[in-house]
């Protein structure tokens, strides 16, 4: 042979004496789907920058605010549909509206975080495989037995771990933004309200005989719907990323399996959530739609201009105070990005 076949030969040994590359990605048609899917939703929920849809949503309170308050009959004529008050909308959703945002963000909080501080402890497997391993000792034995007797207040203790969870501490603030904001607007408005006829004194009486109970009513819908959304594309920021980091994770899982016969513990509880976490972030997403469609109709429709734009700095301050102030603090998160996860050790 000559030298350049002996090369030629070398070279494809070389090649096929290495490992195949490990594909991570799947071609299923259903996971393509679902990424499809997925990336639609996060286009729709943190594919634009806050502030740039700050600025979109008062021009349209500005714009759409004068429009219903001046020209009422041509808001009717160009936007045939609006949404009943006592409609399914609005009753079963923005009527509750914080209530559908605490109860599908709690979970989605719970799930992400609990990955992201799955890093902090890399060596926990190999603890809990030592625990296996002396599981027959008399000691062990005690253990369990003590640990049995001990069920009710374990299980508290991790109830309540679950609740002061740094990143749903977040959650509990704006909880408590909200009951305050409405309790102020409430407030505020039965301050401010009075019939048209000092005669009457309740707003029954006053309807009854014919007079209108007049006041400065501060848009509540347009405070809520507008905080949720605000406090929905900053906690779903955390899947910008998330695929490729969950591929990150199965190659670490991976890895470690073949150099140390150990599973990775963080990629452990993505598999676990991930189908989880998916669900949510699609329910979070139909419920932005919901969320804006309402808005855009509480815009066009009801309050007044200057009471929309009071409820709308309002819901903007709390956020800002919220989000770019108070939560950064150490004590308010483990985690906010992807990007900000410890880099993962391949």
């Amino acid at each position: 042979m000559t030298e350049d076949t002996l090369r030629l030969i070398s070279y494809w040994r070389d090649i096929m004496s290495k490992e195949p590359r490990l594909i991570t990605t799947s071609t299923d048609f259903s996971h393509v789907t679902m990424m499809i899917v997925l990336t639609l939703c996060r286009r729709l929920t943190i594919g634009v920058n806050i502030r740039k849809r700050l600025i979109f949503y008062l021009v349209m309170i500005v714009v759409g605010g004068l429009l219903g308050d001046y020209l009422p009959n041509f808001v009717s004529t160009i936007v045939p549909f609006q949404s009943n008050k006592k409609g399914i909308l609005n009753q079963w959703f923005v009527k509750i509206g914080w209530f559908w945002t605490i109860v599908l963000l709690g979970p989605f909080i719970h799930m992400t975080s609990q990955i992201s501080a799955a890093s902090d402890a890399p060596h926990k497997s190999e603890v809990h495989q030592r625990s296996l391993r002396d599981d027959t000792s008399p000691s062990s034995r005690s253990s369990h037995l003590k640990n049995y007797r001990d069920c009710n207040s374990s299980l508290i203790i991790k109830l309540w771990l679950t609740l002061s969870n740094k990143d749903l501490l977040r959650l509990w603030i704006n909880t408590l933004f909200w009951y305050i904001s409405t309790s102020a607007f409430t407030w505020f408005e039965n301050a401010t309200t009075s019939c048209t006829s000092s005669d009457f004194t309740t707003e029954d009486a006053c309807a009854k005989s014919g007079h209108k109970w007049i006041g400065f009513d501060i848009s509540g819908h347009t405070f809520i719907l507008l905080f949720s959304l605000l406090v929905i594309m900053e906690e779903c920021s955390v899947m910008k990323g998330w695929e490729p980091f969950g591929e990150r994770l199965f190659i670490a899982q991976q890895n470690r399996q073949k150099t140390m016969r150990q599973d990775y513990p963080q990629h452990l509880i993505y598999a676990k959530y991930k189908i989880f976490i998916r669900c949510f972030f699609l329910a979070l997403t139909a419920l932005t739609l919901i969320w804006n469609f309402m808005l855009f109709q509480t815009i066009l429709f009801y309050h007044t201009t200057l009471q929309k734009i009071i409820a709308y700095f309002w819901a903007v301050g709390l956020w800002f105070f919220g989000y770019k102030l108070l939560y950064k603090s150490k004590y308010f998160s483990s985690v906010f990005k992807v990007e900000n996860l410890p880099h993962i050790k391949e």
